[in-house]
């Protein structure tokens, strides 16, 4: 964002008869230019558009990099256009691609551009598609960063979040459970929904299955365990693989006095489960659930 804002002052003090200024970046995503910087954007001038055409845009910008709209193309960029003298576009381009767009604009009475300065903001051009590309890389290492950081918290066989996700983000519910019950206690009320339970979940004689049909069979059944979970529990709540055959469910902001029914209604269901493990091989299982409120 900074790269832009810079862009775009310069390209406005290149053409010192500027009221208005836009940048646009292409979203790759949905094909559509997205409205990054805005220098003046005054209603009394024209408003510039959030989101603008892609075809359109592309069609504008077909003969030249650098070109002075016509009055027709001014509804495409800006609303309220019939109060400026004259409007101008730089297209950036990206590997050959149309990537950015910059827009400039002298409201009614300004006149319009200079040539001189209109070879000035050509070669201006030329920064700004270093300073798009960059702004593309950083984009695409945020991006990928992100991901990576949501693969260092899943567990990779069952898609449950694991200790690291946990341990991240726990302290910051305990503090608002405390403040909640610390609020609750100062008015004179009693808290609601306010209470953290944690659960430890074992599957009973787990080893077992590994020994006797393989540890292939074992990682089914634990994908199909963790799938019980996630039915049984809310998307809100923290659901981890513990470790092994162990998984912790923390069920957050609830009411204590419902911990042992929620407790129960799963492990009912593991017990009433048929787990395939393949080769038409079926188990039941049941679990151990221990549980505390915080």
């Amino acid at each position: 964002d900074g790269l832009v804002d810079i862009m775009l002052q310069e390209s406005i003090g290149l053409l010192d008869t500027t009221d208005l200024g836009a940048f646009w970046l292409l979203d790759e995503s949905t094909n559509e230019f997205k409205l990054m910087s805005v220098h003046n954007n005054d209603e009394t001038i024209c408003e510039i558009r959030c989101d603008i055409d892609a075809i359109a845009v592309a069609r504008c910008c077909s003969v030249t990099d650098l070109f002075v709209l016509q009055p027709r193309d001014y509804s495409i960029f800006m609303v309220h256009s019939g109060v400026i003298d004259a409007a101008l576009v730089v297209a950036i381009r990206i590997e050959g691609k149309l990537t950015a767009l910059l827009a400039l604009v002298n409201k009614r009475g300004s006149g319009q551009f200079d040539p001189n300065m209109l070879q000035a903001l050509g070669r201006l051009q030329i920064h700004a598609v270093s300073a798009v590309s960059k702004a593309r890389m950083l984009e695409v290492l945020k991006t990928q960063n992100t991901r990576l950081e949501q693969t260092s918290f899943t567990d990779q066989l069952t898609g449950l979040s694991n200790r690291r996700h946990l341990i991240k983000h726990i302290d910051n519910d305990l503090v608002l459970c405390t403040r909640k019950y610390e609020s609750a206690k100062s008015s004179g009320q009693q808290p609601q929904n306010s209470d953290m339970v944690f659960m430890i979940i074992d599957i009973d004689h787990f080893k077992m299955v590994n020994d006797t049909y393989g540890h292939n069979a074992g990682d089914t059944l634990l994908r199909q365990f963790s799938g019980l979970l996630r039915s049984v529990f809310r998307e809100t709540d923290f659901i981890v693989r513990w470790g092994g055959e162990e998984f912790m469910v923390v069920v957050r902001f609830c009411e204590r006095q419902d911990a042992a029914v929620l407790a129960e209604r799963f492990r009912l269901l593991v017990e009433q489960t048929a787990f395939e493990i393949g080769n038409d091989i079926v188990l039941h299982k049941t679990c151990s659930i221990g549980f505390s409120c915080f």
